[in-house]
């Protein structure tokens, strides 16, 4: 389903400065300002993800998140960096995972701080049928 993966590519909706000279942010709102990377995921598009990562590395360490409600702003609903988001899916992309970790390997021993799991927690609660991620 290439073709889907390609017209997605048009179809993404970035508001978030890729120059590598500017230090990139911590955190974005998933809704306001996603990164490029944030959005790729998750429209399932994990070519274009993965693309993305490799023109763009540090979008690795942005965290992504949203808030409760405007009158909790301080509270997370949930807050995930993308190792998180790709660990989430039950048949997370080896190549795109691989690259994540290569990126930023730190992620792997990055807990969330809504809910406090680290990703492979997420990789188990997903129901992964893929031996080479859980190994």
């Amino acid at each position: 389903n290439n073709n889907n993966n390609n017209n997605n590519n048009n179809n993404v909706n970035v508001n978030i400065n890729n120059n590598a000279s500017h230090q990139p942010p911590e955190e974005v709102d998933a809704v306001i300002n996603p990164t490029e990377l944030f959005c790729r995921i998750n429209s399932h598009d994990y070519l274009g993800a993965l693309q993305t990562l490799r023109s763009h590395p540090l979008q690795s360490k942005i965290w992504i998140s949203r808030r409760k409600s405007s009158s909790q702003m301080n509270e997370f609903a949930w807050k995930y960096l993308p190792l998180h988001l790709v660990c989430l899916q039950k048949r997370p992309p080896l190549e795109l995972l691989m690259e994540l970790l290569h990126c930023h390997a730190e992620g792997a021993a990055t807990a969330t701080p809504h809910d406090g799991n680290l990703p492979i927690h997420y990789v188990c609660e997903s129901g992964c049928e893929d031996d080479r991620v859980i190994s």
